[in-house]
């Protein structure tokens, strides 16, 4: 009966232990998924971002080479 107390006090103890670590990890686990979602969130801003970068340099870069082109077009004719 002894030895049988003994046992049952140290896992009292040992699962007050095993708890607060379960509760440890549960926070840490949110704490990863909080910065994941931002994560997720910035990528997805980022995205956007060089999306809109991309598209407006193609038009100002198709822009100039148009500019390039009427100048060369018009420089041709005005010699030739």
């Amino acid at each position: 009966m002894v030895h049988q107390d003994k046992f049952e006090n140290g896992w009292r103890e040992w699962s007050k232990h095993v708890l607060m670590e379960l509760e440890r990890l549960s926070d840490k686990s949110e704490d990863v998924c909080e910065k994941i979602e931002k994560l997720n969130t910035d990528v997805t801003i980022l995205q956007t971002k060089t999306s809109i970068f991309s598209k407006s340099t193609h038009v100002v870069l198709s822009a100039i080479v148009a500019g390039i082109i009427s100048f060369i077009t018009a420089y041709i004719i005005k010699h030739y």
